[in-house]
């Protein structure tokens, strides 16, 4: 509760109120949410738990079509690609972070670009559809 404070006290500092928000939403208003946002972002710290995984959200996050930056940590860059289907910043870096920040926002139609294909990615081969007709495949070899 007091790191919020902190946050909203900077928003409002900033006259970002309009921009930023916190708060809670249906579950199926989440996709149109993140759809209508210009960023998509991550930050996860180097941890035990960060280390076995990729964020639960960055699916989501890339079926949006929207531009991803997160922190490489965990197994994301084993599944996905920098510049290809979303962006990568150092772990622990805050300056790598806001730089590939910066990039996203000074190259946006390629950052565009680059969303579309990540949600393509997804779609592809991560999807319900996908994992569907993979166990359909593997099923029908039994």
């Amino acid at each position: 509760m007091k790191d919020k404070k902190v946050l909203e006290s900077i928003i409002e500092q900033k006259n970002m109120q309009d921009y930023v928000s916190f708060g809670f939403v249906q579950f199926d208003d989440v996709p149109k949410i993140l759809s209508q946002a210009d960023i998509l972002v991550s930050s996860q710290p180097v941890t035990v738990r960060a280390s076995g995984g990729f964020p639960t959200k960055l699916g989501e996050y890339l079926m949006s079509g929207t531009p991803v930056l997160l922190t490489d940590v965990g197994e994301t860059s084993h599944y996905f690609k920098n510049g290809e289907h979303l962006y990568f910043a150092k772990p622990e870096s805050p300056i790598d972070f806001a730089d590939k920040l910066k990039f996203i926002i000074n190259n946006y139609d390629t950052a565009l670009t680059v969303a579309s294909k990540g949600k393509k990615c997804i779609e592809n081969i991560y999807s319900h559809t996908a994992a569907g007709v993979k166990l359909h495949n593997f099923l029908t070899t039994l």
